[in-house]
């Protein structure tokens, strides 16, 4: 599914009495496109939380290349650049791939080094 955050975020701010969402991300499939709205307006982090939308860096096409949403973060610390998250995320499949055909639950490894950040919503200003 593309741009499954945003619909997952779409749907869960959704307001039947006025019939629309309250969900402020932008409309788009384009992880770059997400990671520059968040950089713009000082939401990326460094460590997760639970509830954050992850963007996955791509060094192989220098940008973001796959995101989705922190559900779990494992408190065992591998070392210090690397944290292990629980995600859902659309456009997967079962070898890890963030160019599929489904939407799944998934352990991942994520690198502060590599350039993996996580957006953290919740911060934004309205």
């Amino acid at each position: 599914m593309r741009g499954a955050v945003y619909h997952v975020g779409y749907w869960s701010h959704y307001d039947n009495r006025v019939r629309r969402s309250a969900w402020f991300l932008p409309k788009t499939a384009s992880c770059a496109a997400l990671g520059e709205f968040a950089s713009k307006r000082d939401l990326l982090r460094d460590t997760p939380q639970v509830g954050d939308v992850f963007l996955m860096y791509s060094a192989k096409v220098e940008r973001f290349a796959h995101t989705g949403i922190v559900v779990g973060v494992d408190e065992t610390v591998i070392s210090d650049d690397i944290r292990v998250c629980t995600t859902i995320e659309g456009n997967t499949n079962d070898d890890g791939s963030s160019n599929g055909h489904t939407t799944l639950r998934k352990t991942r490894a994520f690198s502060n080094r590599r350039g993996d950040r996580f957006l953290r919503w919740v911060d934004m200003e309205l």
